[in-house]
């Protein structure tokens, strides 16, 4: 639909600053707006975590301070060698190849009231799939055993330093940096 007098009043009014990669479609029956593909009525963060990634050419945006670089939103910050960009896509891979984690039980092995462990069992009830996830949500190293399925008896890593046996019947020795997090699968 090309833009007209007659139609231009129906163009929604912008409820956010437009950066220079907002784009403004035409579709057959009335005129839509997207920022990258997001929905009108996407929130304001995904919105900024979407704007972040691409040059701006709105100076309020540029003085952000982004996570794990010294670079401005005034340049295209859209790296796939960076080691945020490298960590989200193994972390998507291993949800991709490991059906429990996308689909099935969710049971929270060990959780802490204060910074500590929290650890929880992904399991997918038609293959019996266990991937077994565990933090370190303390700004101190970790070592605390965790109470796991007495009938899985191997571990093997899919990240971080997992056991390969459990400890004792039913429990697995963790051990985490601070911060830390292991990704396990149990068999």
């Amino acid at each position: 639909m090309a833009m007209t007098a007659q139609n231009a009043s129906r163009v929604p009014q912008k409820p956010w600053p437009v950066t220079s990669r907002m784009i403004w479609a035409s579709a057959a029956s009335e005129s839509v707006k997207c920022c990258q593909g997001l929905a009108p009525t996407a929130t304001a963060a995904t919105r900024t975590r979407v704007r972040i990634s691409f040059a701006s050419k709105v100076a309020i945006y540029n003085d952000n301070e982004l996570i794990g670089t010294d670079a401005t939103t005034a340049a295209s910050n859209f790296d796939p060698d960076h080691p945020l960009y490298r960590t989200f896509a193994r972390l998507a891979k291993l949800r991709q190849d490991h059906v429990a984690l996308r689909r099935g039980r969710q049971l929270i092995r060990s959780y802490a009231e204060k910074p500590g462990l929290f650890a929880v069992s992904r399991i997918d009830t038609a293959s019996g799939q266990e991937i077994l996830l565990a933090f370190n949500t303390a700004n101190a190293p970790l070592s605390v055993n965790v109470a796991v399925d007495p009938l899985k008896n191997n571990y093997t890593a899919l990240h971080g330093d997992c056991p390969a046996a459990p400890a004792a019947p039913g429990q697995l020795a963790i051990k985490l940096p601070p911060l830390g997090y292991m990704i396990c699968e149990a068999r």
